[in-house]
C-alpha cells in the first residue's frame, strides 16, 4: 500500500502525493524508464547501470547493484528506491535496502 512508505518529505499538490524516488535500472530500459519518469507526478532520479552487467554472473551483478543501492540508501532525500530489472541472471536476488523501501518488479 502506498501509504506504508510515505515519508516526511512527501508533499501533496492538487490532491496528488509527490514523492522523491530513485530508480536503478539496466540501461537496456533507458528509453522506457525515461518515458515513465517524464509522465510521473513524482520527482524521480535515475541511475542506469551497464547492460552487460548480467554477463558477469549473478554474484558480481548483485555486488554492483547492491553498491549502488547502498549509495542511494545513504542519501536522506529519497523515500523509496525502485529497480528496473527483470530476471537478469537472478542478479538482484538477495538485494537489500537497509534504510529505505525498495520495490522491484515480479515476474
Amino acid at each position: 500500500m502506498l501509504f506504508a512508505f510515505l515519508g516526511s518529505s512527501t508533499k501533496m499538490l492538487d490532491g496528488l502525493f509527490i514523492m522523491d524516488l530513485a530508480i536503478i535500472s539496466c540501461d537496456v530500459l533507458y528509453r522506457e524508464v525515461c518515458n515513465l519518469i517524464s509522465t510521473s507526478t513524482n520527482r524521480v532520479d535515475a541511475t542506469f547501470l551497464l547492460k552487460g552487467l548480467h554477463d558477469l554472473g549473478a554474484e558480481a551483478m548483485l555486488a554492483k547493484v547492491q553498491e549502488t543501492v547502498d549509495a542511494i540508501d545513504q542519501e536522506e532525500r529519497y523515500e523509496a528506491i525502485l529497480l528496473g530489472y527483470g530476471l537478469c541472471n537472478n542478479g538482484v536476488a538477495g538485494l537489500k535496502a537497509r534504510l529505505k523501501y525498495a520495490a522491484t518488479p515480479e515476474a
